[in-house]
């Protein structure tokens, strides 16, 4: 996620081919975001005056969303913590179609953040403020500052980042960047934002206060006390500002405050009866929403203009309490409400929580679903079914593919995709948010895999690891149902485990003995520090067993499936390091092994690791009869690397990153792209003899545009269809999605 600047830099532009290589004939797709094939393709789209920032994305995440309460122009503000391109501050367009259009977005600035408003003159939103660089290579933070912006159809132009919507510079503001002047500092992370009257409403949950500026000069004119002030919206007809806090006893209400025009209030209604765990509100003249995020709720709750509870919109337990099934109104954690002044409802969830996704749908006045848009994808790896090529998991979610359609980006549809965690049943799933950090230790899948238990019983295994290029963790999770559960977690100490202990040095594993999906005592214990551990490249046999490389520069790593326990936990034996003495190269990075032939497929670097001017040589193997005495170096090829190193980065995007295998061809990622060089390139070599055939690279149909493969290990996999066609999955790091590239080798 470090290289979003650079990434910003170099998507710019479409990479140009500088080589006389003419690419595979393929098509190249995607999945995981809701984005029409004119969108993805075209460089410079614009939508009704709306600026598109040169190229068009759905942000990855979504923490609140500002509808005008005022207006009908189906506009959808957002606000989220980060995204790999700067768009933390969206802006959709409804009412286009089914799928809603991202259009534009605020001025990114910092890391983004978690509130968004609105009135009939500014936008309003707050972000991260970074400052140097420290030791360690990580940014100061700064704080929180909340940003007015310009409000327009056609917003002026900025300096750095072409046609976004500009801050607003007032006399007297905070610095936000550089010499811009368009901010107040907030204390803490502001709970709730609102504006009307001339106003701006901050909720500062730390300081038990609600701040209120005088919109023009951004000036406090006044605080008002509150306890743990949360979401805030206005009613204009009534100059009414509505606030979540908790009463004397703890427990959360909703406040109505009348608000004078020189922006002292008076005590309104207070509502009791607001759902278990309300998070956001929105009002029109004649509506108040607040949505209830409790697990067992995901409902936004519909009062009338007298504050009487009169309904109710969305399915009870959402998405989780219908396994996992998406539907038009089953919600999946609820991060914002708006309402317009028609009475068309905006929902916003984010999945995952605060490092989660984006789902914004919007219902007319009956509740009738009429567009929403998607994004589920982010450092994530696509792997397919090796039974049946049409199912395709993520760590999260298993896709339905229709691989008939010639429309790039319909293989997929988000009703036809279903999640496999069940936050609500399942509270130490590494796969949700940590307890204390909100963040997940398990976000991208490795492999799929059939495994018969102790019973003789055949189920599903989904295999999955974090972010990372060093020793880390795998999770293995086992169907039970529709669901995954987790099963088997192994760290080497580098990330906390699910249930919120923090993380100690130390090789452990954590095995769920009982089947409840909580860590209970005795369920974490020790391996042997000396062999046993998960390594950095994983390849999952058909028997279960992890292959890898290990810490030694030549040795291919092997944790063996052995045997099952009675709740059908696969247990594994010890590590048994093999020792190629005669790899081509000088160190192992990756590793891919296939039972079928018993061939074992990898590349590594010869010479010293690249550098500001080391240029080693990368070089593909492939070994024959690899589990027998027999083993034997049969083919290797250099890959013809050529550095191109970012200094300021201390990185090589043109380093190949992941290999995977489909019928006769082996493929190979390069991690980015070098200046010049085709972007998303994939080289593909024949299975059997190595010999190099040609590269698919990111087509026309996504704009000729392909961030890095970020995710490191499994960040492209491949399937054979039964028609003879290939589909590689590619980790598409800067737009947010994974890319399919559909190619039928012809010899």
């Amino acid at each position: 996620m470090w290289k979003r600047l650079l990434l910003a830099t170099i998507l710019v532009v479409p990479g140009a081919t500088a080589v006389a290589e003419t690419p595979l004939s393929h098509r190249t797709s995607w999945l995981g975001e809701t984005l029409s094939a004119e969108d993805a393709a075209s460089l410079h789209p614009t939508d009704q005056g709306w600026p598109g920032y040169g190229r068009k994305w759905v942000q990855v995440r979504v923490a609140s969303v500002f509808v005008d309460p005022q207006s009908t122009d189906g506009l959808a503000y957002t606000n989220s913590v980060y995204d790999e391109m700067s768009r933390e501050k969206g802006v959709y367009r409804f009412g286009v179609g089914a799928t809603a259009r991202p259009v534009a977005q605020l001025y990114p600035q910092g890391s983004g953040g978690t509130v968004v408003a609105g009135d009939d003159k500014y936008f309003y939103a707050d972000h991260t403020r970074w400052g140097e660089r420290l030791p360690d290579g990580s940014l100061k933070n700064l704080g929180q500052v909340l940003t007015r912006f310009q409000r327009g159809s056609v917003p002026h132009k900025n300096p750095w980042y072409g046609d976004t919507i500009p801050m607003s510079d007032f006399a007297g503001g905070d610095p936000v960047a550089s010499s811009w002047t368009a901010g107040r500092n907030l204390t803490g992370v502001p709970g709730g934002l609102t504006a009307g009257l001339g106003f701006v409403f901050v909720s500062r949950p730390s300081e038990n206060l609600i701040y209120v500026y005088e919109r023009e000069k951004m000036t406090l004119v006044a605080e008002y006390p509150a306890r743990n002030p949360g979401a805030l919206t206005f009613r204009h007809a009534t100059n009414s500002l509505f606030a979540l806090s908790d009463n004397a006893s703890g427990k959360r209400e909703a406040r109505e405050w009348k608000v004078q025009p020189t922006g002292a209030v008076t005590a309104g209604a207070t509502i009791t009866d607001v759902g278990t765990s309300p998070m956001a509100l929105a009002a029109n003249a004649n509506r108040l929403l607040i949505a209830d995020n409790h697990v067992a709720a995901q409902q936004v709750r519909l009062y009338s203009e007298r504050n009487e509870l009169i309904g109710k919109l969305g399915q009870p337990g959402g998405v989780v309490a219908h396994k996992g099934v998406y539907g038009d109104d089953r919600f999946d954690n609820l991060a914002g409400v708006g309402i317009d002044k028609a009475g068309n409802i905006t929902v916003a969830a984010n999945g995952r929580g605060t490092y989660g996704w984006l789902d914004i749908r919007r219902f007319t006045p009956n509740n009738v679903l009429d567009g929403k848009v998607v994004n589920h994808v982010f450092l994530d790896a696509a792997v397919p079914d090796p039974r049946d090529p049409t199912q395709v998991y993520t760590a999260f979610n298993r896709y339905t593919l229709n691989y008939s359609t010639t429309t790039p980006g319909q293989e997929w549809s988000p009703n036809r995709t279903q999640l496999t965690v069940n936050r609500a049943t399942c509270p130490h799933d590494g796969r949700s948010p940590h307890p204390v950090t909100g963040a997940t230790s398990q976000t991208q899948a490795v492999a799929l895999r059939y495994l018969k238990g102790s019973d003789g019983i055949e189920r599903k295994y989904l295999f999955v690891r974090p972010q990372g290029q060093a020793f880390t963790n795998l999770g293995i999770y086992k169907a039970d149902g529709d669901e995954m559960r987790p099963s088997v977690l192994f760290s080497e100490g580098v990330n906390a485990w699910p249930d919120g202990t923090p993380a100690t040095p130390g090789r452990r594993k954590w095995v769920d003995t009982n089947a409840d999906c909580r860590v209970s005592p005795g369920e974490i214990t020790d391996m042997a520090d000396g062999r046993d551990w998960i390594s950095f490249a994983h390849s999952i046999d058909v028997k279960g067993g992890v292959w890898g490389t290990g810490p030694n520069l030549k040795y291919v790593h092997h944790f063996p499936l052995r045997s099952f326990d009675a709740a059908q936990n696969p247990q594994y034996g010890s590590a048994e390091n093999i020792l190629l003495a005669d790899a081509p190269m000088d160190k192992i990075l990756n590793v891919h092994y296939v039972d079928a032939t018993d061939t074992m497929y990898l590349y590594g670097y010869r010479g010293a690791p690249a550098g500001p001017t080391a240029s080693p040589r990368y070089i593909l193997a492939k070994y024959d009869n690899f589990s027998t005495p027999q083993r034997r170096l049969s083919r290797s090829v250099d890959m013809d690397y050529k550095r191109c190193w970012y200094s300021q980065w201390s990185i090589d995007p043109c380093s190949p990153i992941g290999i995977a295998v489909a019928g006769n061809r082996v493929y190979v990622a390069d991690s980015g792209a070098g200046e010049g060089d085709p972007a998303g390139r994939v080289r593909t070599f024949s299975a059997d003899s190595l010999t190099y055939r040609g590269s698919l690279v990111a087509g026309p149909e996504v704009g000729r545009r392909a961030g890095w493969v970020d995710v490191a290990v499994t960040g492209i996999t491949a399937t054979a269809l039964p028609n003879g066609e290939h589909v590689i999955f590619r980790e598409e790091d800067a737009l947010t999605r994974v890319l399919l590239y559909r190619h039928t080798p012809t010899t």
